[in-house]
């Protein structure tokens, strides 16, 4: 059996289920934005995870591959007393890494969620994307206002990004990379507000194009990004403009694919998003990885089929 720990509206969840029926492999989805509508029982010999909607059930020692997709807590919390929140919240964070670790430790996990905390760390994942021979940018994690005017003094441009989650406001808004330099330096109360915002800056990179890349178990797929083409994208391509990017599929260099399987085997993974540039003299340069990364847009305009590759890799343990 395998198990889709995902949320109730993710399209990523919904390709690989196309895929799995396509080879008749048995799954069961598990929404955790609806977890209160599942009937759930675990315990040191394993566990039920029984849907209340549909009846159907999978009982945990059954399962020999685990898809990581999406954790959240349920919906319906929203409308719980006031002051129990996060009371509750906590509960159900925690509950569902019970559930998990009721699993057999053999299964496959697309990702185990220890590696995925590790992989998290920014500063962990460049230091492993450099061992396995990947060029990185200059990179520096700091909540100190002083160092970045003596960055962009030292560097002439440097690049700001979040060093967790972008996502603010409850989901409706994003915190992208931005271009720091002499001329654009944010107002001094953005600067000081740094010391209770850690924030990463690297030296900026020029760029060719930039490359989205899946690795699923020892399978690439590689999506050219022409950001460059658009003002709106040039600096991050998170703000989209699909009317003027071009997304084509590409081969990567051997060595390159080699060692993006190299940056997923030492950080535990079996599925990881990596985001490089390629500069104009066709310079291959590591900017992050994503060990949960989207790529259901990719597939959608370059046809690369990552949704088989992860539902192959997930029958390849039943």
């Amino acid at each position: 059996m395998i198990l889709l720990v995902t949320m109730s509206l993710d399209p990523h969840t919904d390709l690989v289920i196309d895929s799995l029926r396509e080879i008749g492999a048995l799954f069961f989805r598990y929404n955790t934005d609806l977890s209160d509508q599942y009937a759930i029982e675990v315990s040191l010999d394993g566990g039920t995870l029984l849907n209340r909607k549909n009846n159907k059930v999978v009982q945990l020692e059954t399962v020999r591959s685990v898809w990581v997709r999406r954790r959240t807590v349920p919906n319906s919390l929203k409308d719980v007393v006031a002051g129990y929140t996060q009371y509750l919240e906590e509960q159900w964070k925690l509950f569902t890494e019970i559930i998990l670790s009721a699993i057999n430790k053999e299964a496959l996990w697309v990702n185990h969620p220890l590696s995925y905390e590790v992989a998290k760390n920014k500063l962990y994942q460049l230091k492993i994307a450099k061992e396995v021979g990947f060029s990185i940018p200059s990179t520096c994690i700091t909540n100190d206002p002083a160092t970045l005017s003596r960055l962009v003094g030292q560097q002439g441009k440097v690049l700001y990004k979040p060093v967790s989650s972008s996502i603010i406001d409850g989901g409706e808004k994003a915190i992208y990379a931005n271009l720091i330099d002499s001329e654009t330096l944010p107002p001094q109360a953005t600067i000081d507000g740094l010391a209770i915002s850690p924030s990463i800056f690297q030296s900026y990179i020029e760029k060719q194009y930039e490359l989205r890349i899946m690795v699923v178990g020892q399978k690439v797929f590689a999506a050219r990004i022409y950001s460059q083409d658009s003002g709106i994208s040039h600096v991050d391509w998170r703000r989209y403009d699909f009317d003027h990017v071009r997304h084509e599929p590409t081969d990567l260099p051997e060595e390159i694919e080699q060692k993006c399987r190299a940056l997923l085997r030492n950080l535990n993974l079996q599925y990881g998003a990596i985001d490089m540039v390629v500069t104009p003299d066709n310079e291959y340069v590591f900017l992050e990885i994503n060990a949960n990364g989207q790529w259901a847009w990719i597939e959608m305009l370059t046809g690369l089929p990552v949704s088989k590759e992860i539902a192959a890799l997930l029958a390849s343990s039943l």
